[in-house]
């Protein structure tokens, strides 16, 4: 109830959004190929998070800039014929990150999959390596436990985004 209000804002200047305690995520839509498109889809985004922002300070809520970041989502061929999107937020400038890490799921502005399968790889090769270290002093039911618990749960988390991923990955 208390955000409330910031949805209505954001709505206000026709930006789609997701609202999770204090985490607020905004998506713009704009065609790379249509000259301008990105200017104005960044120029939207600025202007409704300056006004959230005064938003924000007037309730006693402050935007944390350090946790701030945006990504441009587009095929590789896109992203390489569209120049670079800036955002401008109080004299700072933020770059597109072509990594964002969302519920735990690692998102690419290129939508590969691969830094979210290397990140399970790593994880769950730490955990393997771990049980493997203590194997002989569990029984196999606390073994597979172990197993369910720390690997196939990591494997299982959001795996239905794996399913155009490349045959390398």
């Amino acid at each position: 109830m208390y955000t409330y209000p910031m949805g209505a804002i954001i709505r206000r200047y026709n930006i789609n959004y997701h609202l999770y305690a204090d985490d607020v995520q905004l998506y713009i839509e704009f065609d790379p190929k249509i000259p301008g498109d990105a200017a104005v889809a960044a120029f939207k985004l600025q202007a409704c998070i300056a006004e959230l922002k005064i938003w924000m300070s007037t309730n006693k809520l402050q935007l944390n800039k350090s946790k701030t970041e945006f990504m441009v989502l587009a095929s590789k061929h896109n992203l390489k014929d569209l120049s670079t999107v800036t955002l401008n937020l109080d004299n700072t400038t933020i770059t597109p990150s072509t990594v964002i890490k969302n519920l735990g799921v690692k998102f690419e502005s290129d939508m590969s999959m691969t830094a979210q399968v290397a990140s399970i790889s790593s994880s769950t090769n730490y955990h393997l390596r771990n049980i493997n270290r203590i194997r002989r002093f569990i029984d196999k039911d606390t073994c597979k436990q172990a197993v369910r618990a720390l690997i196939t749960s990591r494997l299982d988390y959001c795996n239905s985004l794996l399913i155009n991923i490349t045959a390398k990955d």
